[in-house]
């Protein structure tokens, strides 16, 4: 790497890290309360909690990775903006071009990390926190279910409860999903039951009253309807513990590239849970492209900025990324659904955002502004009549 190019990149290493810690502890702070739960109520050990932290890291830094790349970018050439550094390199006869290479080298270095978050540390994590949490669980079992929260420990199982009382495990508003069937799904609804766990065992039951359970095929065209008064849901917590040991991760969250790949080939095309899979198969791959996308962004920003003030180039920053995780979420919930194909779906906010990163970054190259004349022209005459 020629000097310049060392300099811009040593330029961004700090900031990069610096930013990999502030947003992974926001994410992290969304998960205090549960903590505080587990330590409190159930008496975790602090060891216990941290594994919990290290196992989850790998979902957040899939997404704060690519944000703290664009972050990172922008700040460091919106200071050499404002310190007049690019305007002294471009005066000494270097081109707005000459200054991307070390961020395309950044960007790569952080879409190969962020690509071993995804294709290895999430499956990894997912399957770790899924052990320590049936541990646990085998400990304190009422820690397989929380209030309104949707629970997929057990495999082929989703449960949910709008009340829990902990004392006596007395459940209100009661959603349950069973996929262990092979002749369809089951879902199941009840407005009341009781937990119960045998900790010797690991025998979990839920035994609910006046219900209804809905059994269908894998689009639910064809559903039955069954009435019941009192029914018993049977789980085995030493059972799943033996099964995750075994390495059997049932979840498409936990399989790796070729296991998802196997077990998208098990799918009726066009299913909901084809589309869930397929777009976690691309997602392995999207999100790590989303950092040259948003880096590529970032770089226009701040290269075409020759101000000393920093807020309106970060704002603007932070403005595309909220569109990117917008477009990211419509595209989750547009591809699962059929809306669109879920490959579509799932590169869709990088096409768009790449397209309007493309375009900044030939207009900055063209010593052009990034907002064209006219926008301007509109200001300043608002202005005016104002």
């Amino acid at each position: 790497m020629y000097r310049v190019d060392r300099y811009f990149f040593s330029q961004m290493i700090f900031p990069f890290f610096l930013n990999i810690i502030f947003f992974t502890l926001i994410f992290l702070i969304t998960q205090l309360v549960d903590i505080a739960d587990l330590v409190v109520n159930y008496g975790t050990g602090l060891s216990s909690v941290a594994l919990l932290l290290a196992y989850t890291s790998p979902f957040f830094l899939q997404f704060t990775i690519p944000l703290a790349v664009m972050v990172t970018v922008l700040i460091t050439f919106l200071r050499l903006s404002g310190d007049r550094e690019i305007l002294a390199l471009k005066a000494g006869g270097f081109s707005s071009w000459r200054f991307l290479p070390p961020v395309l080298f950044f960007c790569l270095l952080a879409a190969l990390i962020t690509a071993g978050m995804t294709i290895y540390g999430l499956p990894w994590g997912k399957l770790e926190s899924r052990k320590l949490i049936a541990e646990l669980a085998m400990k304190h079992g009422n820690m397989i279910l929380k209030p309104m929260v949707f629970n997929d420990m057990f495999s082929g199982v989703t449960l949910y409860a709008g009340e829990m009382d902990k004392d006596t495990g007395s459940l209100k508003d009661i959603f349950i999903e069973d996929y262990r069937e092979k002749e369809g799904m089951g879902t199941i609804i009840a407005p009341e039951g009781q937990l119960q766990v045998d900790a010797g065992t690991g025998m979990v039951l839920i035994r609910l009253s006046d219900g209804m359970i809905l059994r269908g095929d894998g689009n639910m065209s064809d559903v039955h309807a069954i009435a019941f008064e009192n029914y018993d849901l049977s789980l085995n917590l030493s059972k799943e513990k033996s099964d995750i040991l075994g390495g059997r991760p049932k979840d498409k969250e936990e399989m790796g590239f070729s296991e998802l790949r196997e077990y998208i080939r098990t799918l009726p095309e066009g299913s909901k849970s084809y589309n869930a899979a397929v777009i976690k198969l691309h997602e392995k791959f999207s999100l790590p492209a989303a950092c040259f996308v948003l880096g590529i962004v970032a770089f226009s920003l701040g290269i075409s900025s020759m101000e000393r003030k920093r807020s309106p180039g970060l704002s603007a920053g932070l403005g595309f990324f909220l569109v990117y995780y917008a477009f990211l979420t419509m595209g989750w919930s547009f591809g699962e659904s059929g809306v669109f194909s879920p490959e579509i779906a799932i590169w869709t906010p990088n096409l768009v955002l790449g397209l309007v990163g493309g375009w900044m970054l030939f207009r900055v190259a063209a010593e052009k502004k990034l907002i064209p004349q006219f926008i301007y022209v509109l200001k300043i005459r608002s202005g005016e009549k104002g």
